[in-house]
C-alpha cells in the first residue's frame, strides 16, 4: 500500500462515534428550552407602542392599508383598565383611544377596573366599527 490515508475500522468507528456524540451534545445545549418570560421580554422589545390616533386616521383614510401595516404585529399599550369580561379586558391609554386584550381567565380575575397596565400582544384587525384586538397578549411586569 502506498502512504495516503489509511485508517482502520476501528478508527473509523471510533471518529464517527465521537462525532456523534459532540453532535448530540451540541444539540442538546441548543435546545435548551426559553422560559415564557424570557419569551414574552423579547416580544416586548422587539413590539413597537400602539399610538391609538396614528392608527385611526390611517384606518379612516385606507382601511386596507391599515389592515396590511397592522396586523400580526406585535404592539404594547399602556394604560388604564376600562371594563373587563370573563376572557379579555379594554385597555385606554391616557391620550385616548384604547384596545381590547384576550388574556387568560385566570389572569383577568386578578385584575381590577380602573387599574394602569402595560399589555404587549398581537394585533388584530377589525372593520370599523370594531375594536381592535390584541391576541396572544400578556401583561408585561
Amino acid at each position: 500500500m502506498g502512504k495516503g490515508l489509511c485508517i482502520s475500522r476501528r478508527e473509523l468507528i471510533l471518529g464517527m462515534g465521537a462525532l456523534v456524540a459532540t453532535g448530540v451534545a451540541g444539540l442538546t445545549a441548543c435546545a435548551e428550552p426559553k422560559s415564557q418570560e424570557e419569551i414574552n421580554q423579547e416580544r416586548f422589545e422587539s413590539a413597537e407602542e400602539f399610538v391609538y390616533d396614528e392608527f385611526a386616521e390611517l384606518q379612516e383614510s385606507n382601511p386596507a392599508k391599515a389592515k396590511s401595516e397592522y396586523e400580526g404585529d406585535d404592539y404594547w399599550l399602556t394604560g388604564y383598565i376600562f371594563w373587563i369580561q370573563e376572557d379579555c379586558i379594554d385597555v385606554e391609554s391616557a391620550e385616548g383611544g384604547g384596545l381590547v386584550v384576550a388574556l387568560p381567565t385566570d389572569v383577568i380575575a386578578e385584575l381590577e377596573q380602573g387599574q394602569e397596565i402595560t399589555v404587549c400582544g398581537t394585533f388584530q384587525y377589525h372593520p370599523a366599527p370594531y375594536a381592535q384586538e390584541l391576541v396572544d397578549a400578556f401583561i408585561v411586569e
